[in-house]
């Protein structure tokens, strides 16, 4: 069985790539995306943090697995039922719950807990590993993989009309978005929040997502730009879920590995809406050139 490597989105690329307006836009190509420094380290941040080989209490579950499941690594029977923990969870039991609850039925259960319930099923051992292969097939298994930008309801964006003062303004507007600079390359906060807990830098980003996405929600957009206005905006919601499974990095390994796979997707869309912008302010500047001359011809 080959090793897990959780191998997370470093969004360096894309920190302060800003969206810059006319002859200065920078692309992220050229801010370096094609060239992204090795995460191959990110395995031993998880290795330093807690074990999936070490059992302190002696219950049959790691101490990797205690925090997954929730369970305490200094009780071996978490719920006093009078079975260990780690026998639990091998039958499929929840060590969380006494009886007979399964683990398939637990509510909210992370995206780990799942994985582990579908790797036991699926290779015949009740003591799976984390591992790429199987980690992948179960995230497509579940569809998570098919991923999308989020909808944004048409009665939701706050249409203008089309006139060239206020396109001119939307284009200004877009080319002044920024994405968060403090603390926000993701495997520095990965490795904070995994090794020292420490939750601070990540609220700072979290926060500055939250606050432009309420500007670029709010803010009025000719309807000719409709595409750009649902494209920012899902752009930005989708790199705050991101960053958000960061909240329980230590708790949910298979979900930053998602993020990882969500961020890589994140990062060719950005590209695409910027090319999509590109596009769009040639076309108006065409536009504008043949009236101008029309006029001056008249």
């Amino acid at each position: 069985m080959r090793k897990f490597f959780i191998s997370l989105l470093v969004l360096a690329a894309l920190i302060g790539a800003g969206f810059l307006f006319f002859s200065q836009r920078i692309t992220l190509s050229e801010k370096g995306a094609t060239n992204l420094p090795a995460l191959a380290d990110l395995p031993q941040v998880f290795n330093e943090t807690y074990s999936f080989t070490n059992d302190s209490d002696g219950d049959g579950l790691s101490d990797a697995k205690e925090i997954i499941y929730g369970t305490d690594p200094h009780n071996p029977d978490t719920d006093g039922d009078g079975f260990l923990d780690g026998k639990e969870v091998k039958a499929g039991f929840d060590p969380l719950v006494p009886g007979k609850a399964r683990l398939e039925d637990r509510k909210d259960a992370s995206l780990s807990v799942q994985y582990f319930s579908y790797a036991a099923k699926k290779t015949g051992n009740p003591d799976p590993a984390l591992d790429s292969a199987l980690i992948e097939e179960f995230l497509t298994q579940k569809g998570l993989l098919d991923i999308t930008l989020p909808f944004v309801a048409e009665h939701d964006i706050p249409f203008t009309n089309d006139d060239p003062k206020k396109i001119i303004d939307y284009f200004s507007f877009t080319s002044k978005l920024t994405l968060p600079t403090k603390g926000a390359p993701f495997l520095a906060l990965a490795k904070d929040v995994i090794q020292n807990q420490n939750f601070a830098p990540l609220k700072e980003v979290l926060d500055s997502l939250e606050s432009t996405r309420e500007t670029i929600k709010k803010t009025p957009v000719p309807s000719s730009l409709k595409d750009l206005y649902t494209g920012y905006l899902g752009v930005w919601m989708t790199l705050n879920d991101i960053f958000s499974s960061l909240k329980k990095a230590r708790q949910d390994p298979v979900a930053v590995y998602l993020a990882q796979k969500r961020g890589a997707w994140i990062a060719q869309e950005i590209k695409k809406i910027e090319d999509r912008r590109a596009s769009l302010l040639s076309d108006f500047r065409l536009k504008s050139l043949q009236e101008s001359d029309n006029t001056n011809a008249r």
